[in-house]
């Protein structure tokens, strides 16, 4: 195990021995967007939402924010169906507010049993369960579906945005379509693919690396992903732009332009571990999605619908 978390940390673009390359690549893809234009245009809009324990892996299995985010949530996003990627030990305990939510049109996907690993990633300190029971695992979630009477999940979400192929495959045996665990910190392309009959899709994030200085003599890439603490360091002129490098990109690779959010219940709500988090991310969150439907014709989507409107642009 610790041989493999060696050889993700290798692996991880983001590293300062790949700076020459990523910054290269950056250059071409900077030249390649700038021969984009953008026109008023319809572009599908994903918010997500994983629901899980407090600060996640960083946090103590608490979930007081929970119950006051599936309140507060159904309220502000009444008219846009989301998608709620909750842990399956969570389902029976807010199962009244889950099928309220997908009474009225969200969608209500797995985001693992216990945020357990499904897949290596160097940063994540617990060990990935075993084959065997990350089928279990999936299995008493499913159950735990069915006894609270909602549908059952076909789109997934692993905590920590770590996955491996055996996963996948789980997910493909057990009826599962979506898988929205890409690892977008990493500086994906923002586009839709298949792997294993899952369509993939991820977060989106902005294609082009910003350089940062580690130990200050060290140039190490970092990718803006879609996510709430990203959303809460750009002002509106820098989400604009930020939100034009993703659909241009998406434009240049002949995909139909999309956008999926990330954010947790814990984010909402000011805490003594993240300076971001505060009530006012739901103002906040609620002012940019004004800002998009300004400059594009937004069509919110749950992630399902994302996967059934799949294909070329």
């Amino acid at each position: 195990m610790v041989l493999e978390k060696i050889l993700s940390l290798i692996r991880d673009k983001r590293n300062p021995i790949y700076f020459p390359i990523n910054y290269a690549r950056a250059q071409e893809l900077k030249h390649r967007l700038s021969s984009i234009t953008l026109r008023p245009q319809q572009i599908d809009f994903a918010l997500t939402f994983d629901v899980e324990y407090d600060f996640g892996s960083a946090g103590k299995e608490d979930c007081r924010y929970v119950e006051p985010f599936l309140t507060e949530s159904a309220k502000l996003l009444k008219k846009i169906p989301s998608t709620y990627f909750v842990q399956g030990n969570f389902v029976k305990r807010f199962s009244t507010q889950l099928r309220r939510l997908q009474q009225d049109g969200h969608e209500i996907g797995l985001h693992g049993y216990a945020h357990e690993p499904w897949g290596i990633e160097w940063f994540v300190k617990e060990e990935i369960p075993t084959r065997t029971n990350r089928e279990r695992l999936l299995k008493r979630a499913l159950k735990e579906f069915q006894a609270a009477k909602l549908k059952r999940p076909i789109s997934f979400r692993a905590p920590n945005m770590a996955i491996d192929i055996e996963s996948i495959e789980a997910l493909s045996r057990h009826g599962f379509a979506i898988d929205s665990s890409a690892p977008s910190y990493t500086g994906i392309l923002p586009i839709k693919s298949t792997r294993k009959n899952i369509c993939e899709i991820p977060v989106s994030v902005n294609p082009l690396p910003e350089f940062r200085i580690k130990m200050k003599i060290l140039p190490h890439a970092y990718y803006r992903v879609f996510n709430m603490a990203n959303l809460c360091g750009m002002n509106d002129e820098e989400f604009l732009t930020y939100v034009d490098d993703i659909i241009k990109c998406q434009l240049l690779l002949k995909q139909k332009p999309f956008l999926v959010f990330l954010a947790h219940p814990w984010e909402f709500y000011g805490n003594e571990r993240f300076n971001y988090c505060s009530t006012k991310n739901y103002a906040l969150l609620e002012r940019r999605i004004e800002l998009l439907k300004e400059r594009f014709e937004i069509k919110f989507r749950t992630i399902s619908q994302l996967h059934s409107s799949y294909g070329p642009q």
